[in-house]
């Protein structure tokens, strides 16, 4: 009993210190952590399940550079080196260039086919970060 209770407190140290609020409802499915490409990007990322839809959440400490026409993509290679038709599906505009944010995954996608978030510039065909997605 006493190993549950100390892995019980790692997970919800883990958590908190990942800037990730739990909620009672969610199931993380996979998480992940930003590295930079071309412009400073940092954070982490999870993909949740709640009340029967999935959602990519960027964490509290989620930051990148500032540019236009910036891109949040599910992209099938883990270190995305093109943007092909059918390599990636975007999950719209990002909101913002720091802190927690969620995107819904459309139901048609199957994660199992893809590697990696992306902050991308569409306009210029930037890759500012990506993070892999980790099971």
């Amino acid at each position: 009993m006493r190993g549950i209770k100390r892995r019980k407190l790692l997970f919800f140290t883990f958590l908190f210190t990942s800037g990730f609020v739990v909620g009672a409802a969610l199931a993380v499915a996979q998480s992940g952590r930003f590295v930079a490409d071309q412009k400073s990007t940092a954070g982490g990322f999870r993909v949740v399940e709640e009340d029967g839809n999935r959602f990519l959440e960027l964490g509290n400490d989620f930051r990148v550079e500032d540019g236009p026409d910036l891109k949040v993509v599910l992209h099938r290679q883990a270190t995305p080196r093109s943007y092909n038709r059918g390599s990636y599906v975007s999950l719209g505009a990002l909101r913002r260039t720091n802190g927690r944010q969620r995107y819904r995954i459309p139901s048609r996608v199957d994660l199992s086919r893809f590697r990696s978030v992306v902050i991308w510039c569409e306009e210029f065909d930037v890759t500012f970060g990506h993070a892999r997605i980790n099971p």
